[in-house]
């Protein structure tokens, strides 16, 4: 294969996803290459059609040389989040996402990153608040079961990748937080790459941090999107609203839940604790408490589907420190 680009990162996601992309683009050694529309076709495809012989859209790659050419989207691994009829789909976005990259012929080596089931899952109900969700963990687990299960079935992802690639490497952001000395040193063994230090140097001077976790203030937010779901259904329901000024409708409808989704979440981020709880008071939102709302709480099935679809496979890589491991293990048990 004629290598073209040093590897392409396909998530997972909520696995440091936005750090890695931020450290390469500040570095001046590594150029990103925009992977997006070959990521949407995989989307589009993988609902609807099995893997095939598919014809990749045309990648741009830039005149310029850097000392390393990269690509990465997290959305080559997930998709369809608040979605649940179409979640089964994930496991086939695996196999399409895997075989348009190989066919594009852009690359040999793929990155994978990976993190603790338990805090992955809380991380993912955290991202489907942001995307406009409401309901608490035990909700989310209960209706997307199968956005959990299919993004952390590392045997199937595994599967799909190392049929087309030669050099398939999982790496553990909890180690890149805890310990990134050893996680750069692995980082550059097993990719053949330098770390991205100056990229690294810069993110690190800048105390915003894009896309992190929102802590005590999810639930205020799940409570203004339940607000807006709310005053949404109320409109839709307005029938003869809707038949008298029918465009007016379409007109409003159409953008209003993804711009309350945006402003309910850059309220939540920017705001202060105090600010949210006294704009909470004068809406008149309430509902059962942050701990009930963000209790993890999984059922012995799914403590076995991550044993053996998750740790076993992850354990199988040799780049996960055996400590890790073991606290995966009893972070699950205790669940």
């Amino acid at each position: 294969m004629s290598k073209r680009l040093q590897f392409v990162h396909i998530g997972m996601p909520k696995c440091a996803s936005t750090y890695l992309q931020n450290v390469w683009h500040l570095d001046q050694q590594y150029q990103l290459v925009n992977l997006n529309t070959l990521m949407e076709q995989a989307r589009k495809l993988a609902p609807v059609q099995a893997p095939g012989d598919f014809q990749p859209v045309p990648i741009a790659l830039p005149l310029s040389k850097p000392d390393f050419l990269i690509g990465s989207s997290e959305g080559f691994s997930w998709a369809y989040t608040n979605q649940p009829k179409l979640q089964e789909s994930i496991w086939n976005l695996h196999k399409v996402s895997a075989q348009l990259l190989s066919q594009a012929a852009l690359t040999d080596t793929i990155l994978i990153m990976v993190r603790s089931p338990i805090s992955y899952m809380r991380s993912l109900h955290e991202q489907t608040i942001k995307e406009g969700g409401y309901g608490s963990f035990a909700t989310f687990f209960q209706e997307q079961r199968k956005l959990i299960e299919a993004t952390v079935d590392l045997k199937s992802i595994l599967f799909a990748y190392q049929e087309h690639f030669e050099n398939v490497v999982v790496l553990n952001a909890e180690e890149l937080r805890n310990s990134p000395t050893d996680f750069w040193k692995k980082y550059q063994q097993h990719l053949d790459v330098s770390p991205p230090l100056n990229g690294i140097e810069q993110v690190e001077k800048d105390s915003f941090s894009a896309n992190s976790s929102l802590k005590s203030k999810l639930y205020p937010l799940a409570l203004l999107n339940r607000h807006y779901n709310v005053l949404t259904k109320h409109l839709d329901e307005l029938d003869s609203y809707r038949q008298r000024m029918e465009q007016e409708y379409t007109t409003l409808r159409s953008p209003y839940p993804n711009l309350s989704r945006w402003i309910n979440r850059r309220l939540a981020e920017f705001s202060s604790e105090a600010d949210l709880a006294a704009l909470l008071e004068q809406l008149g939102l309430s509902g059962q408490g942050a701990d009930d709302f963000q209790r993890i709480s999984i059922d012995s099935e799914m403590q076995r589907f991550i044993s053996d679809r998750f740790l076993e496979p992850l354990s199988q890589q040799g780049t996960v420190e055996e400590h890790s491991l073991a606290s995966m293990h009893e972070e699950l048990a205790n669940r």
